[in-house]
């Protein structure tokens, strides 16, 4: 899985690598990530798009990839692997991203 979590919430505190930037070594935990995000509502893989947008499993950066990643907070699941690791904001609401999740839709 892909996690991009502030240090502060992590299991235990991040090391230095020396030139003053952490170096995260941890994992979150699922009880800081459930206590910071809530449950996983199950009704959030998104449903067919009308108009003109990409298909219900595109990504909606390239239209291309097939939408692994959900982001954190506003739980969107609008990016495929390689479009999630070049944005910064959701590409639906355009909220800073904090977090991702990368899922697997079976």
């Amino acid at each position: 899985s892909i996690y991009h979590f502030p240090a502060s919430h992590m299991s235990s505190p991040s090391r230095s690598r020396g030139d003053g930037s952490p170096e995260v070594t941890q994992t979150p935990t699922f009880g800081s990530f459930h206590r910071q995000y809530g449950p996983f509502p199950t009704n959030d893989v998104p449903k067919r798009l009308s108009g003109s947008g990409p298909g219900p499993n595109l990504c909606t950066v390239c239209w291309e990839g097939e939408r692994a990643v959900v982001t954190l907070p506003c739980r969107h699941c609008c990016l495929c692997r390689a479009c999630s690791k070049g944005v910064s904001q959701c590409p639906v609401c355009l909220v800073e991203i904090t977090a991702s999740l990368e899922i697997y839709i079976t």
